[in-house]
């Protein structure tokens, strides 16, 4: 096989729920979209879908308060 008939693993695409302390010192909880592979690779900080305010955030996995916690697999 060659490169261009090798096909690419497709990334599963799920939603999180996480609970983090913000830069201001206040608790957030938000719900998110990333794909499993990332949420799983990830250290420090990672860049999310945010569903509710329907925005890219970044997500400082440092300041996690318990873990992430899968909706959709």
């Amino acid at each position: 096989m060659n490169a261009e008939t090798q096909s690419k693993p497709k990334s599963t695409k799920a939603e999180f729920v996480a609970t983090f302390i913000k830069a201001d010192g206040s608790p957030r909880t938000m719900r998110f979209a990333s794909t499993i592979e990332r949420v799983a690779a990830a250290t420090g900080m990672i860049t999310v879908w945010d569903v509710e305010k329907r925005s890219v955030r970044r997500l400082n996995l440092d300041t996690l308060v318990g873990r992430i916690i899968p909706l959709t697999a």
